[in-house]
């Protein structure tokens, strides 16, 4: 008796699904770590010892310029099994954030105040391991949570949303360990790290995934799954990938600036800061919801990405025209709905154009541009904002987003008349 053959698992069965929970579960402790010392804590720090704006902007240079080498990173670490790459790029980021925090416990110790140096060393080690972990974990999800495209974006909406509590709770809780520690970053360290810890220790439950096909391309609408179509649909994606890299430069350019803004224009204390933060947070649940609900009403990547970029625009012209708590709230909320929607309908259109082993390659280009964008934001916008103002520099960034989705509806515009019957992003 012949046995009959399986079916294909549906997206997100218990086994898989049990997967995509564990990812979920360990990004948001690394997230949440992440926003408490990168991208709240060490601003801080910064802000008060490294000469205000410009020492911001090294700050998060030191965060965001290792993340170049994603894309050289992404192809290294996906010729690897994607759950070993992922639980050894914890261990080792774990391994360094409590290097790092003893490195800072006996600096501090031995001289009485922190080695700026040996900060940023650490701090930008962490971010080349993540350059390693990231690619693998984006272009790894849909053997966890299916190939099919409305899975992917569900997956890729709850990696975004297991980023909101960072957003949430991270500038907060951040401020509030700064200020306890009397502008001390021990305790700031010491949480990053055990985060990192928890992370590492969910990561090791981690299911196996299902083995991909040795031509494992998803077929969404976009694409149709042949080397001709994938081939032709990078020239389509190419407007895509600038308008991307754009907005993450006035992403970098919006983080660097949001402390001086607090401090100097709206005259605030770090509370202020972080509720700002936090209604940022707030705008990128709203924005990972919108992406599922974009994706149901059957918008095209082009077109979703032209919707968020005039949120985030519209919500940074707005910050930058009032120069009100009350606006800079409405402002922030905008900006970070358009942002998460953006990277979503990114993240889930790669996914889709290339086989599972060309995929963390694929990913970490993208995160090469990312990092690029945001490291090249965060240094102009010192230089920006003293010959514009902080304002002035805002209405900048606004404007440059609002000017990226009109070319994104043009650039859609024409694909679709050089290209009628193509599969494509329109």
């Amino acid at each position: 008796m012949t046995k009959a053959p399986e079916k294909s698992p549906a997206p997100f069965p218990s086994a898989t699904f049990r997967g995509v929970g564990i990812i979920c579960a360990a990004q948001l402790l690394a997230v949440f770590g992440e926003h408490i010392f990168l991208f709240n804590g060490l601003p801080l720090w910064a802000y008060d010892h490294l000469g205000g704006r410009s020492g911001v902007s090294l700050a998060l240079a030191a965060v965001t310029l290792p993340a170049l080498a994603s894309y050289p990173a992404g192809l290294i670490a996906g010729r690897f099994a994607p759950r070993r790459t992922l639980l050894t790029c914890a261990a080792v980021r774990t391994v360094l954030s409590l290097l790092l925090l003893l490195g800072t416990l006996f600096a501090v110790e031995a001289t009485g105040v922190y080695n700026a140096a040996l900060l940023l060393f650490f701090t930008a080690a962490i971010s080349l391991t993540d350059s390693f972990f990231m690619p693998v974990l984006k272009a790894a999800l849909p053997l966890w949570s299916g190939e099919q495209e409305a899975a992917r974006a569900r997956a890729n909406a709850l990696m975004e949303a297991a980023d909101v509590p960072g957003f949430l709770l991270g500038p907060g809780v951040a401020v509030l360990l700064y200020q306890r520690s009397k502008g001390s970053l021990s305790i700031v360290d010491a949480t990053f790290a055990a985060t990192y810890l928890l992370a590492f220790v969910f990561l090791l439950f981690l299911p196996k995934h299902r083995v991909p096909e040795k031509r494992d391309v998803c077929t969404p609408t976009s694409l149709q799954g042949t080397s001709s179509t994938v081939t032709s649909s990078w020239h389509q994606a190419a407007p895509l990938l600038g308008v991307w890299t754009s907005s993450m430069f006035v992403l970098g350019m919006t983080q660097a600036l949001a402390l001086p803004f607090v401090r100097e224009t709206l005259r605030g204390s770090e509370a202020i800061y972080g509720i700002l933060a936090t209604i940022f947070g707030v705008g990128i649940t709203v924005g990972a919801s919108a992406t599922s609900l974009a994706a149901v009403l059957r918008l095209s990547p082009l077109q979703r990405v032209t919707l968020f970029l005039l949120f985030a625009g519209t919500g940074l012209c707005l910050t930058a025209g009032n120069g009100t708590l009350l606006a800079a709230g409405v402002g922030w909320l905008f900006g970070g709905a358009g942002f998460a929607g953006v990277t979503v309908t990114m993240t889930t259109y790669l996914q889709g154009a290339a086989a599972q082993t060309k995929r963390a390659g694929l990913i970490g280009l993208t995160h090469s541009l990312e990092a690029a964008g945001v490291a090249l934001g965060s240094i102009v916008s010192a230089s920006t904002s003293y010959y514009v103002g902080i304002r002035g520099a805002l209405a900048i960034g606004g404007l440059i987003l609002i000017v990226g989705a009109g070319a994104t509806y043009l650039a859609r515009n024409k694909t679709a008349a050089r290209h009628p019957a193509e599969p494509d992003l329109t």
